[in-house]
C-alpha cells in the first residue's frame, strides 16, 4: 500500500500579498514565469527544460520573448555555459540560493512549474507548487505521474521535450484553463496534509495488527 509523504500546508499556501519573483530578477510584471526548483543532479534533467525553451523560441518567438524560465537550486549554474551557447541567457535565469521565506512567493507568483526529472521517489516539489496555486507540467515518469494528473497539470513524454513546449504554449495561451488548474491544485493538495497522512499510517497499522492476530 502506497502512503505518500505529507506537506506542511501552514507553510506552503497562497499568501494574500506575496513578493513578486519578477522583482527579484528585475523582470517585467507582465512576463510569463516558468519555474523549476531543486539542486543540480543528473536525474533532475534540467537540460530537458532548457531544450523545451529553445524549441519555444523557434515555434513561437513572440511568446518566447515574453517568457522567462527560472531554475533555483544548488549547483544549477553548471548549466550557464549551455544556456549561453544556445543564446538563451536573456530568458533562462539560474539561482543557487533563495531565502526560504521567498520560496512560497516564488511558487505563487510564477505561472507554470516544470518538473523535468528522469525519476522521482516522490514529487514533493510538485505538491509544494500545487499548494501555492501553481500548475505543473512534468515528465511522465515514476514519482511525477504519482502526483501529477490532468486535473492539476500535465505529464509529457520524457524522450520528447517538444511535448513540454506544446503544453507550455497551450497553458500560456489559455489563461482560463491555467486559472482552473491553479484552483484544482489548491483543492487537491489537501489530501497531503500531515494529519491525513498520519491517519493513513494508523489505519495501515490497525490492518496489519488484525492480520497478525488472525495468523496467531
Amino acid at each position: 500500500k502506497l502512503i505518500p509523504n505529507g506537506i506542511d500546508l501552514e507553510k506552503f499556501q497562497c499568501k494574500s500579498n506575496p513578493k513578486n519573483i519578477r522583482d527579484y530578477f528585475d523582470l517585467p510584471h507582465d512576463c510569463n514565469i516558468l519555474l523549476s526548483v531543486g539542486r543540480e543532479q543528473i536525474y533532475k534533467n534540467y537540460h530537458y527544460g532548457i531544450k523545451a525553451i529553445e524549441i519555444l523560441e523557434h515555434q513561437d518567438y513572440n511568446l518566447f520573448v515574453k517568457t522567462h524560465y527560472i531554475i533555483i537550486g544548488k549547483d544549477v549554474t553548471k548549466h550557464k555555459d549551455t544556456i549561453n551557447t544556445r543564446g538563451l541567457s536573456s530568458q533562462i535565469h539560474l539561482l543557487e540560493t533563495l531565502p526560504q521565506d521567498m520560496l512560497v512567493d516564488c511558487y505563487q507568483t510564477s505561472d507554470i512549474f516544470l518538473q523535468t526529472s528522469i525519476i522521482e521517489s516522490f514529487g514533493l516539489v510538485s505538491i509544494e507548487a500545487f499548494a501555492c496555486g501553481l500548475p505543473v507540467i512534468a515528465t511522465d515518469v515514476p514519482g511525477n505521474n504519482d502526483v501529477v494528473n490532468d486535473n492539476v497539470g500535465f505529464c509529457v513524454d520524457i524522450k520528447d521535450p517538444q511535448k513540454m513546449t506544446e503544453k507550455i504554449e497551450y497553458l500560456l495561451n489559455n489563461r482560463e484553463i491555467l486559472k482552473q488548474l491553479r484552483k484544482n491544485g489548491i483543492k487537491e493538495v489537501q489530501q497531503y496534509r500531515w494529519n491525513k497522512i498520519i491517519d493513513q499510517y494508523k489505519r495501515l497499522y490497525d490492518e496489519l495488527t488484525q492480520v497478525r492476530q488472525t495468523l496467531q
